[in-house]
């Protein structure tokens, strides 16, 4: 049986983005720097289509860390600067399919910037006022409110690390982690530093192999 970083490493080389930012797999690439990588879609929806991926294989938008999404949202605004004056176009979609549901084709964490005019109106996202359901939107809207205040509560403030002792505690309660790390310490690493975003906000900033060593004791 493979290992977790087996299986990692085995998608990356699948992956057709990671590909593109490898240069293994030719592409109009028009930015790249240490954090991600931008370049013009291959069967664009309109004219300049351009998307922007983490240069690190992160499967969703959503599970990618806040300092890469802050990084290719900059980077967008470069980008947008870049189509207003080499096309004269000043409208714009900015699409972050999540899931495959949503269109996201390719299991890496995107952002596009889709250039458009009159012409160019992208229709799905049209919604049909006959076809529109009252009752489901009153029913998001009041899910959404329950939820706000806690969101909103948050928004600003700067996170502070979990304390050493703190994790160590949660880990000898969650058996399962210990087993996992034992079982594959690298592969326990890459959960927790890039594949699953609770583990990664748990040892945010913090020693893995020391914590994990002392939970074992």
């Amino acid at each position: 049986m493979s290992s977790i970083k087996e299986q990692f490493d085995s998608m990356k080389k699948q992956c057709p983005f990671c590909k593109i930012i490898s240069k293994e797999l030719e592409s109009n690439i028009i930015w790249q720097d240490e954090i991600c990588t931008a370049f013009l879609e291959i069967n664009p929806a309109t004219k300049g289509h351009m998307t922007i991926v983490p240069n690190e294989h992160y499967s969703l938008f959503s599970a990618t860390p806040p300092k890469v999404l802050n990084h290719m949202f900059k980077i967008s605004h470069k980008l947008i600067e870049i189509i207003k004056k080499s096309m004269g176009k000043t409208s714009y979609n900015i699409f972050i399919p999540i899931g495959q549901i949503s269109g996201q084709m390719v299991q890496h964490a995107a952002l596009q910037i889709m250039p458009v005019d009159n012409e160019e109106y992208i229709k799905e996202f049209d919604v049909d006022s006959k076809t529109f359901d009252q009752d489901k939107w009153k029913e998001s809207h009041e899910k959404f409110k329950q939820i706000y205040p806690m969101m909103i509560a948050n928004i600003g403030k700067k996170k502070e690390p979990i304390p050493e002792d703190q994790i160590i505690k949660i880990v000898k309660e969650n058996l399962q982690l210990i087993e996992m790390y034992n079982t594959d310490p690298e592969g326990f690493k890459l959960q927790a530093t890039i594949l699953n975003a609770q583990l990664r906000n748990l040892f945010e900033g913090q020693d893995i192999d020391k914590i994990m060593i002392k939970a074992n004791e």
